[in-house]
């Protein structure tokens, strides 16, 4: 994984339309991460499959919310999730919270290189 304190690089002053971005993303976040079935199906790929509608600006606000997670997810149960829970792909051990901030790191790479 990349280190999560990269996160902070992109931070920049909000602009118009960045509350927007952040509610769509956050809107949309289960459309990119979704169930456990989702989740290993987006670890599976090196481009995860990005919705429609999410921007650069949103998946950034999405890695700050899965940077949360990885310090706090003890403490941020997911509803359906059971605390614990393990997701195995490809050889790889991630729990909850790593695969969601693997997933829009990915994501961002992906979109970045565009």
């Amino acid at each position: 994984m990349t280190d999560p304190s990269s996160w902070l690089d992109s931070l920049r002053p909000w602009q118009d339309g960045d509350l927007e971005d952040a509610r769509d993303a956050l809107w949309l976040s289960s459309k990119l991460w979704g169930d456990l079935e989702n989740l290993k199906r987006q670890l599976l790929t090196s481009s995860p499959e990005i919705p429609v509608g999410l921007r650069l600006q949103g998946l950034r606000s999405l890695l700050g919310i899965a940077i949360l997670g990885l310090k706090f997810g003890d403490q941020m149960p997911v509803p359906g999730i059971p605390t614990g829970t393990r997701i195995v792909v490809g050889g790889q051990q991630f729990s909850l919270h790593e695969a969601r901030y693997e997933i829009v790191r990915r994501s961002i790479v992906a979109m970045e290189g565009s």
